[in-house]
């Protein structure tokens, strides 16, 4: 009973004055009243249950003697009871419903969620922007690394080719290296009978197996001397073909004369005086190009309107020719001057010297 006291005529009295002097938010007003009329709506039913079960609780104590059957007063008092608890709770629900809608539509929190949301408009579409970026961007990665694993295999694939030559030259070479240190073998030794009788072990001396000496100097040769000459003659041969492929190539484009237009500044005076100290000499007259060095070469081929309207077909990629023939520039410097070569020279002037006629010629 002592929450109706909360909504007395001074409580109605005193929320009226505050509306007028506007000193409160309506809305936290208009909700203080409703929370208050929901208390004491909630209070009112409880107590008009409370009464009606007192009265209920009467009849029965003086209609005893029916108490074993529901009477038709009693039924409708249930039935009563029903309908008013269901007709306070969905008054209480939609007032409290009510309620709570008015006062969040004009809250600070739905303001602040409304800024919020226009803030985070461009975000978001700043956001989709950069994934769409980078998906076209990790497309074209992965486009690129599959190119390049076409490359690198392709790649292998060539390498594969070249070294199975490298492999049967160094398998060659180990053969004939392994069969220098091979030891002679030992002539079956007969002794004269008079060699049977009994000799101290300390006098005893056994003969040495005979040595046989070559026909010919030349007959077996050590391996460092059989390479050389191997060597030499790759060597040769390459550059030969060397010469021949820049000639054959500089005619077909640039016709008879090509020397004079087509080498770098100078060359074409130095050719021409070796020749005429050659002839001096009693050579006989051969082409210009048979008079360049081996630094000639890449001279030619690098220069600008040559490697492009020539060689460029022919080779592809500038650094390609140069390295190879600046590694056979030593290989070359050893080999004239009788030097004894490595292994790993040997090995560079097979290798280069086969991927340059490939270029060359196919």
């Amino acid at each position: 009973m002592g929450a109706r006291k909360q909504f007395t005529p001074e409580f109605k009295r005193e929320a009226v004055q505050l509306l007028e002097s506007g000193s409160r938010p309506a809305s936290e007003i208009a909700r203080e009243l409703g929370i208050a009329l929901v208390a004491v709506m909630k209070v009112a039913q409880q107590d008009w249950m409370e009464d009606m079960s007192s009265v209920a609780t009467g009849f029965k104590s003086e209609l005893h003697k029916w108490a074993l059957q529901p009477t038709p007063i009693e039924k409708a008092i249930e039935s009563l009871k029903k309908n008013l608890a269901a007709e306070a709770a969905s008054m209480v629900a939609g007032l409290e419903t009510t309620l709570a809608a008015s006062a969040f539509k004009d809250s600070p929190t739905q303001t602040v969620l409304d800024a919020m949301k226009q803030d985070w408009d461009p975000i978001a579409k700043a956001l989709k922007s950069a994934q769409e970026k980078w998906a076209v961007e990790t497309d074209t990665f992965a486009k690129i690394a599959d190119s390049w694993r076409k490359e690198l295999a392709r790649e292998r694939a060539s390498w594969a080719t070249t070294w199975n030559p490298v492999q049967v030259a160094w398998a060659l070479d180990t053969t004939r290296f392994l069969r220098t240190f091979e030891l002679p073998r030992m002539p079956k030794i007969s002794l004269d009978p008079a060699w049977e009788a009994p000799v101290f072990l300390e006098t005893l001396e056994l003969p040495r197996a005979p040595q046989v000496a070559p026909k010919t100097i030349l007959a077996r040769r050590p391996f460092k001397n059989y390479r050389m000459a191997e060597s030499y003659d790759l060597l040769s041969d390459f550059e030969r073909d060397l010469r021949d492929f820049i000639h054959d190539v500089m005619f077909e484009v640039f016709g008879t004369g090509w020397e004079k237009s087509r080498l770098p500044s100078g060359m074409y005076g130095k050719w021409a005086e070796k020749r005429q100290k050659a002839r001096a000499s009693g050579e006989s007259s051969e082409r210009l190009i048979d008079y360049a060095d081996f630094t000639d070469y890449v001279s030619i081929i690098s220069q600008n309107n040559n490697w492009n309207e020539v060689f460029r077909s022919q080779f592809g990629r500038l650094q390609f020719v140069q390295e190879s023939l600046y590694r056979l520039q030593p290989v070359r410097v050893c080999t004239m001057h009788s030097r004894i070569l490595t292994r790993e020279m040997w090995l560079i002037l097979q290798t280069e010297t086969m991927l340059l006629s490939e270029r060359m010629w196919n």
